[in-house]
């Protein structure tokens, strides 16, 4: 996966002696992986950790007038997610190839985490 430039293009279509146009447009593809692992110190002792499969992750976009959802992934039994989703471009949130304000939601058997 990488950044692939944005192009727009318009191709003309001849239809019945009259030129219309329509607007193509590409796609970007995004892959996020991550480790998400339940911490806990009881006191007086050291931190356990809990590596906990098939948590459910999503990831959102914040923008000023809305949130979208960009995608899901799942924990595997080491904790590793790996979130693959697609933007049509042009997208009013992406901008230089980057999405900005991106946050997650958690989700263990259906109960939210977070």
């Amino acid at each position: 996966m990488g950044v692939i430039p944005m192009y727009i293009c318009y191709i003309k279509k001849e239809t019945n002696n009259l030129f219309t146009q329509q607007k193509m447009s590409n796609t970007r593809s995004f892959r996020v992986t991550g480790n998400i692992a339940g911490l806990y110190t009881p006191p007086g002792s050291t931190t356990l950790t809990k590596l906990i499969p098939d948590i459910e992750v999503q990831l959102w976009h914040k923008a000023p007038m809305e949130i979208i959802f960009l995608g899901k992934g799942f924990t595997d039994a080491s904790g590793n997610f790996l979130v693959d989703f697609t933007v049509e471009s042009p997208a009013p949130y992406l901008q230089d190839g980057k999405i900005q304000n991106v946050f997650i939601k958690t989700f263990y058997k259906g109960e939210a985490l977070n």
